[in-house]
């Protein structure tokens, strides 16, 4: 997710196919062993490699700053999966609490 100036703001995480807004962050590259699409250039990796440091916050570009806590947040959907897993397998820790 992205604010008004198009620097991300926070990340969610989601099951697969769960539809979240935003753009995901994970794409499928292999599948059944496989290349499900051609390799990008090493020039096209470098300049989305650019962009993608340009759209972070400052206080995570920056070096000589102290790192501030990127917020995460844990999808509904995925949430309430994780719960009904920990209820089936008690003597498991709790994966989230």
């Amino acid at each position: 997710h992205y604010d008004s100036d198009g620097r991300m703001q926070h990340d969610v995480i989601a099951a697969e196919g769960d539809e979240q807004a935003g753009e995901p962050l994970l794409v499928r590259v292999m599948a059944n062993g496989r290349r499900t699409a051609p390799a990008e250039s090493l020039a096209l990796a470098r300049k989305r490699a650019a962009m993608e440091i340009q759209r972070l916050p400052d206080a995570l570009r920056a070096l000589d700053a102290p790192a501030h806590a990127y917020p995460v947040h844990i999808a509904p959907s995925l949430g309430k999966l994780v719960h009904e897993v920990d209820a089936m397998t008690p003597s498991v820790p709790a994966l989230c609490r």
